[in-house]
């Protein structure tokens, strides 16, 4: 079975890794649609769902969302946590939460075009 959760641009998707003792942080960045990414945050313990979840974005180049990692994790090295070369384990998570958000926000597009017939004047009696 195949899983697809969206554009192939997922596959390059970006994932860092912060740990302190048994916790863990794990930060995605995957795109949003072709010219925007977003942020997906995961932390919790090792071997155990994420018990948090945080999502930024949307950010216009990967640049933007890479500086946004830097300066979270540079803000978490105060907290003794330490960049880790292991493993995501949530990565899936972070695909199915980019792929929902990509269809929220697909369905939630309006439609914006006037028609001069969708607008009624009321004629004055008289």
């Amino acid at each position: 079975m195949k899983l697809n959760y969206g554009y192939a641009e997922d596959i390059k998707a970006l994932s860092y890794v912060l740990r302190r003792k048994a916790q863990r942080i794990e930060f995605h960045i995957l795109a949003r649609d072709v010219s925007t990414y977003i942020l997906i945050s995961y932390s919790g313990s090792d071997n155990a769902l994420p018990s948090k979840q945080k999502v930024q974005g949307p950010f216009h180049s990967k640049d933007q969302a890479q500086s946004a990692v830097s300066a979270i994790a540079n803000a978490l090295k105060v907290d003794d946590y330490e960049t880790s070369e292991e493993h995501t384990i949530w990565a899936i998570q972070a695909q199915h939460a980019a792929r929902s958000l990509r269809l929220e926000t697909s369905s939630a597009s309006g439609d914006y075009s006037f028609d001069p017939q969708d607008v009624y004047f009321n004629k004055p009696d008289g």
